[in-house]
């Protein structure tokens, strides 16, 4: 058995809206405006550079899913430029960062469904954290079933928040157009604000930059996308080119309705818009976060999953996460230019590669440079507290024993058996 090419250029489209468009173009899109000094023509030339770069950053990705085809290419490109050791933090980090981060977002989910239930107050932190425990087990029984049943999930759920989206772009575009008075004198008046000067415009564009994040998940899960050379970069310009435009268009529909103080002051701009324009059709705003957060939160474990899967077909991780159940998915896993010789089908233009690590490096240090704090060394230290558990259960092999007998445990209790693709499609040992 082995991992099954079933992504095509369509669903590639529909993973890139799954991972992009997640709950913050509902709640909060005021970081920009903020830190634009209100100022509209600003905003949305940000809001529009944020989309290139990161188009920009999705191909540079693109070449490496291209040149390692298989799931967590990035993880093989670590491997192959700077060693075995830096190829296991990249997956430490996501061990507990990211697998984290879908906790923190299916207890969001959680919050937002049961709110209703205690109007007035705080909803209660136990039932709140059973039903967040819910919806990760019924995404992860989901993933279980394989890609072909994840991708028709995330279509669904994709569709429903495109939608929603589409129409509060479209009805601000309507309102725009029709000329009321209010609405074209607020958007007018706005746009007298004052420039920002540079240190605003700096923070503008690293609050831009998040509500882009997740277009590197086609290059987490190349082993199964079809004729990944081709694919991913077409599915990364189309996908995040239509992002791009539909959150351009979603805040000039809020602009349209909404003052700048109003959207800044706002804790959910899209309700706020919603009561303005229909009140009743306040569940809809609901309806699209949920969806939003549920969407990304899927994606995840998917993505998150594939990389714990070649971890383990590397040795780094227990042979267990690389093993396949009867629908092809690694179910524990869910549960759970030093090259020029490489033949590379794609190949992205230098100047994008300098353009991409130029962003990179500025969301790294930009917000280190503006308000150092101590967690900032509290994450340094747990980085490298992953060399530690390198060199004892990697290096040296150490509790493999005991790990080759709860791998046969759950092998038996999963139904599950060892994967066929375990030969490299391009070798990860140095020349």
């Amino acid at each position: 058995m082995q991992l099954s090419r079933a992504i095509g250029f369509f669903h590639g489209n529909i993973f890139l809206f799954s991972t992009t468009i997640g709950a913050g173009i509902f709640i909060s899109p005021k970081g920009v405006l903020k830190s634009s000094s209100g100022n509209i023509p600003v905003s949305l030339s940000i809001w529009a550079l944020c989309g290139i770069l990161n188009i920009v950053n999705g191909l540079c990705a693109a070449e490496t899913g291209a040149t390692f085809p298989r799931s967590a290419a990035v993880y093989f490109l670590l491997k192959r430029t700077l060693g075995s050791c830096v190829a296991f933090l990249h997956v430490w980090i996501k061990l507990f960062g990211y697998f984290i981060g879908l906790a923190a977002q299916s207890l969001l989910v959680a919050s937002s469904l049961i709110q209703p239930f205690y109007a007035g107050c705080s909803p209660p932190e136990l039932p709140k954290k059973c039903l967040a425990l819910a919806i990760l087990w019924s995404l992860g029984l989901l993933n279980i079933r394989g890609v072909k049943t994840v991708s028709w999930f995330q279509t669904l759920s994709s569709l429903v928040k495109v939608a929603i989206l589409c129409f509060i772009s479209l009805a601000g575009i309507v309102l725009l157009v029709m000329g009321r008075k209010e609405n074209v004198s607020r958007f007018e008046s706005a746009l007298d604000a004052e420039l920002p000067d540079a240190s605003q415009i700096a923070e503008a564009i690293l609050q831009g930059f998040y509500p882009y994040v997740g277009s590197t998940v086609l290059v987490n899960i190349a082993g199964e996308v079809k004729n990944p050379s081709r694919t991913i970069p077409r599915s990364l310009i189309s996908a995040l080119s239509i992002v791009t435009v539909i959150y351009l268009l979603t805040n000039i529909s809020y602009l349209t309705v909404l003052t700048p103080k109003e959207i800044i002051s706002s804790d959910s701009v899209a309700a706020t818009w919603v009561d303005r324009v229909l009140p009743s059709m306040q569940w809809v705003v609901s309806l699209g976060i949920s969806m939003s957060i549920v969407d990304t939160t899927s994606c995840g474990i998917l993505s998150g999953s594939r990389i714990l899967y070649i971890a383990s077909q590397e040795g780094q991780l227990p042979r267990i996460f690389s093993m396949l159940n009867e629908h092809l998915s690694p179910a524990a896993a869910v549960i759970q230019y030093q090259n020029p010789d490489l033949p590379r089908p794609y190949k992205v233009w230098l100047p994008m590669i300098f353009a991409s690590l130029a962003s990179s490096a500025f969301l790294i240090f930009m917000p280190i440079i503006q308000s150092p704090k101590m967690e900032h060394i509290y994450q340094v230290v747990f980085v490298l507290s992953g060399v530690l558990y390198y060199l004892l259960h990697v290096h040296f092999n150490q509790g493999s024993v005991y790990s080759e007998k709860i791998t046969c445990y759950l092998q038996l209790l999963f139904n599950m058996s060892p994967s066929e693709d375990q030969e490299n499609y391009i070798s990860i040992e140095k020349h």
